[in-house]
C-alpha cells in the first residue's frame, strides 16, 4: 500500500483539516500580537512624549513676562536636523509662531492646527500626527497659564518622528509574520511525516492481507497499534471463519461422497443383475440417498442462516404444539413441562427448533414408562445479560449407561433395535446444536431415572 496524497485519502484529509487549523491558527496570532504591539507601541510612545511635555513645562522659567527654558530631556534626537523631534512653547492665541523652540524648528514652516480643527479634551491636552519637510510627527500640546498672575494662555507642544515608530512596529510584526509563517510550514512539514508515520500500520496490515490470499501468511500480527488491533482482530475472525466455512463445506461434500457410494454401489450391482427383490432394494437405498441430501442440505441451509437477526423463536408456543400432538400421538404418556415464569426467545429459526425440541421429546417418549418432563435452566443470576438457555428433556425409562450415551449419538446408531426408528434423530440434533453453536449431552436422570437430554442453544432475550 503506498500512501498518496490524494483528496479521497486519509492521509489528505487529516493533512488537510491539520493545515486549515494551523493557518487560521496563526493568521489569528500574528494578528492578534500585531495589532497588540502596535496599540503598547503607541501608547507607549505617547506617553514618552507626555513625560517629555512634563519636563518642559518644568523647565519653564517667567520672569515678568520673559520665558526661558533649558529642559533636559536626555534625548539626543531633539538636537538632530531634520529628525522629527522638537519641541515649541507658544501664546495659544498665535500657536505657529512659537516663543521658544527646540534648534532647527523653522518658524515659519511650523504649522500647528487650530483648537477648532483638532480641540483640547478635559485634561487640556491633545494629539495628533503632523506631516512636515515629508517627515510624520506625532504631536501632543498641552495648554496652561505659567504663573499665578498670568493672563496669558501658553501652548506647550512636544513632537517626536512616528516614522521611526512606524518602521520599529512594521519591523517587529514582519519578524512576528516570518516566525510563525516557518512555524507553519514547520508544523505541516512535521504533521505530514506524522501522518505517513501513523498511516503505516494500514499498509502493513494491507501487504499481510495480500500474503494470507496468497496463502503464504495464515493471519494478520498482533502487534499493531491500539487503535488498529480491534480491526485486525476482526480481520483475523472473518479470515477463521471463512476457513471454518471451506473446511466445513469440504468435509460435509467428502460425507456427503460417501454416504451416496454405498447406496449408488447397491443400485448399480442390482442394476446389472435385477430380481423380484430389486425395486424394493433400490428404493431402499434412494431413501438413504434422499436422507442424507436433505440431512446436508438442511446443515446448509442453517449455517446459512446461523447469526441472522431475524431467526427468533419463542419457547413456550414452539413446546406447547410439540407436546399437544405428541399427547395425542402417545396418549399412554403423560407428557408435562416445568411453570416457567419468563419467555425465552432462541436466536435460532423457528423449523429447526421444533425439529431439536421434537426430535428429543419423541425420542424420551420411546423409551419412557409413563412420564417426560421438560423443563428450562439458567445460568445465575438471571439478567439481560444472559446469551444461552439449557433445555432438558427427561423421561422415567431405563436410561442408559455412559457408554450407551456416546453410541447413541452417532449416525445410524440404535441402542435398542426392539424399538423401531432409524437411528438419525439424535444425530440430526446433534448436527443442528452444532451449527448453532450449542452443546448437547445425554446423561442418566437423577429425578426421574431415565434419560436426560441437554441441549444449550443461544438466545436473544430473556423477558424477566
Amino acid at each position: 500500500m503506498t500512501l498518496r496524497l490524494v483528496p479521497n485519502s486519509l492521509a489528505f484529509r487529516l493533512l488537510f483539516v491539520l493545515g486549515v487549523w494551523t493557518v487560521t491558527a496563526l493568521v489569528a496570532t500574528g494578528i492578534v500580537i500585531s495589532t497588540y504591539f502596535k496599540t503598547n507601541a503607541e501608547r507607549s510612545f505617547e506617553s514618552l512624549l507626555e513625560a517629555h511635555s512634563y519636563n518642559l513645562i518644568g523647565a519653564i522659567e517667567n520672569e515678568d513676562g520673559v520665558l526661558r527654558a533649558t529642559p533636559d530631556f536626555g534625548e539626543p534626537r531633539f538636537s538632530a536636523p531634520l529628525s522629527g523631534w522638537y519641541w515649541t512653547v507658544s501664546d495659544s492665541r498665535a500657536p505657529s509662531k512659537p516663543l521658544l523652540n527646540s534648534v532647527f524648528v523653522e518658524n515659519e514652516n511650523l504649522d500647528i492646527p487650530t483648537s477648532a480643527a483638532i480641540p483640547f479634551d478635559q485634561t487640556f491636552k491633545r494629539h495628533y500626527t503632523h506631516s512636515e519637510n515629508d517627515i510624520r510627527s506625532f504631536r501632543v500640546e498641552t495648554q496652561l497659564y505659567l504663573g499665578e498672575e498670568s493672563s496669558v494662555l501658553y501652548q506647550v507642544m512636544v513632537a517626536g518622528n512616528r516614522d521611526e515608530l512606524d518602521d520599529e512596529i512594521n519591523r517587529i510584526s514582519n519578524n512576528v509574520w516570518l516566525f510563525l509563517t516557518l512555524f507553519g510550514i514547520g508544523t505541516i512539514t512535521i504533521g505530514y511525516f506524522a501522518v505517513m508515520f501513523g498511516l503505516k500500520p494500514l499498509a502493513r496490515a494491507q501487504r499481510q492481507l495480500g500474503e494470507i490470499r496468497e496463502g503464504r501468511e495464515e493471519k494478520l500480527g498482533a502487534d499493531y497499534p491500539e487503535e488498529i488491533q480491534p480491526l485486525a482482530l476482526e480481520i483475523n475472525a472473518l479470515v477463521e471463519a471463512n476457513k471454518t466455512v471451506v473446511d466445513r463445506a469440504r468435509t460435509q461434500v467428502g460425507n456427503l461422497a460417501h454416504g451416496l457410494k454405498t447406496p449408488l454401489a447397491v443400485i448399480k450391482n442390482e442394476h446389472q443383475s435385477p430380481n423380484n427383490k430389486s425395486w424394493d432394494l433400490v428404493a431402499e437405498q434412494a431413501g438413504i440417498m434422499d436422507s442424507q441430501i436433505k440431512n446436508y442440505l438442511d446443515r446448509a441451509r442453517i449455517s446459512a442462516q446461523r447469526g441472522s437477526t431475524t431467526a427468533r423463536t419463542e419457547f413456550n408456543p414452539a413446546m406447547s404444539r410439540i407436546i399437544r400432538v405428541m399427547r395425542k400421538l402417545k396418549s399412554e404418556i403423560n407428557f408435562s413441562s416445568a411453570p416457567l415464569e419468563t419467555e425465552v426467545i432462541f436466536r435460532m429459526e423457528e423449523q429447526d427448533f421444533e425439529e431439536i425440541l421434537g426430535n428429543l421429546i419423541e425420542n424420551a417418549s420411546k423409551f419412557a414408562k409413563s412420564k417426560v418432563l421438560v423443563s428450562m435452566e439458567f445460568p445465575k443470576p438471571i439478567s439481560a445479560k444472559v446469551t444461552e438457555a439449557k433445555i432438558v428433556i427427561e423421561d422415567d425409562g431405563p436410561g442408559l449407561s455412559e457408554v450407551e450415551c456416546q453410541r447413541a449419538l452417532l449416525r445410524g446408531e440404535r441402542i435398542d433395535e426392539s424399538i423401531s426408528g432409524s437411528g438419525l434423530g439424535l444425530s440430526i440434533v446433534k448436527d443442528i446444536v452444532a451449527e448453532y453453536k450449542g452443546t448437547f449431552t445425554l446423561e442418566r436422570s437423577k429425578a426421574l431415572g431415565g434419560m436426560r437430554a441437554c441441549v444449550s442453544l443461544p438466545i436473544v432475550a430473556i423477558n424477566l
